[in-house]
């Protein structure tokens, strides 16, 4: 920005506001001397008279119009002379970084990426469609001297972190376990919000009956978009019935926007209880009774008696055969 700039932006006005009011004054000059003269003629003045009247009339019209050229000069001095602070030009700030897509220093406004380790764009090529994925935020740095560490992406409300439920990898609902096993329960979420996942992130339990052993589990900073399994090794109950134990997933220092929380439902089946074992009657207690009576033994009897199929002559003989 120069002089003559200023000059034109700050001179003339001032110089046509002083000469406005000087063309009023003259046209009001001349506005008074016609009127006069007119006035005259009404009078039935004498031409002689009003010509007598004229050079006057104009010598003080001539006045004016000097007078007025006159203000308008030392305005215009007076202008140009007036003592003005130095313009100074606007200087665009040099970050110490390069544009991710047009390759060039970026000077102005920086605008970096939260999501990335390391994209930066500069302003023009910011505007432009399908640079970057869509959903991540980008910070707008005006000056260079500022860093990643001067900057806490915490509680905004443009920056919720979300999760969704995809599904369940083990373990469906109200699956069947025998009490005291051991089991792995999987799901599967994803990070559905506009920023990473912060430190700290934790999977913890909310309530029910805690199958794990465990009251939490870190997680890692998940992008956005990004797809993880998250995997707990717990244990059946010992009592029979339907047991579940309640998780959620915790973002510590960055608003909470959902209740959703996870679950893993199983059921403990009834022990099975053992029949007593109803022994069947023998084939051939009969020929067993018969013999008995003989003052055979029992124990040496049956056999024989299955051996023989029942042929008592046979298991006597047999017997006799063995005293």
């Amino acid at each position: 920005m120069n002089n003559s700039r200023f000059f034109f932006e700050e001179t003339i006005p001032e110089t046509l506001s002083e000469g406005a009011n000087g063309l009023k004054s003259l046209v009001g000059t001349f506005t008074t001397a016609i009127g006069t003269m007119i006035d005259n003629v009404k009078e039935n003045e004498t031409v002689n008279e009003l010509v007598t009247q004229a050079p006057v009339r104009f010598e003080e019209v001539t006045e004016e119009i000097s007078g007025f050229a006159l203000k308008i000069k030392n305005a215009f001095e007076q202008a140009i002379n007036k003592p003005r602070s130095q313009p100074i030009d606007v200087i665009q700030p040099k970050h110490q970084a390069v544009c991710d897509h047009c390759n060039h220093v970026i000077v102005g406004v920086r605008y970096k990426c939260s999501s990335c380790d390391d994209f930066d764009l500069c302003s023009s090529c910011e505007e432009l469609d399908n640079i970057h994925e869509r959903s991540h935020l980008f910070l707008k740095i005006k000056n260079p001297d500022l860093g990643m560490s001067d900057f806490q992406i915490l509680g905004d409300d443009d920056l919720e972190c979300k999760f969704k439920f995809e599904k369940d990898v083990t373990i469906p609902d109200k699956h069947f376990i025998e009490a005291n096993t051991a089991f792995r329960k999987v799901w599967q979420v994803r990070n559905v919000g506009a920023c990473p996942w912060p430190a700290n992130t934790c999977f913890h339990f909310v309530g029910g009956k805690n199958f794990a052993g465990v009251e939490r589990i870190a997680l890692p900073s998940l992008k956005p978009q990004e797809v993880y399994e998250i995997s707990l090794d717990m244990k059946s109950p010992s009592e029979p019935g339907l047991h579940s134990s309640f998780w959620n997933i915790n973002f510590p220092g960055v608003k909470m926007v959902q209740a959703d929380r996870l679950w893993c439902t199983i059921v403990v089946p009834e022990p099975q209880r053992e029949e007593p074992q109803v022994e069947e009657p023998f084939k051939f207690q009969r020929e067993l009774d018969s013999i008995a009576q003989m003052g055979f033994l029992e124990e040496l009897t049956k056999p024989l008696l299955v051996e023989f199929k029942g042929n008592v002559d046979a298991v006597i003989n047999e017997l006799l055969s063995q005293v």
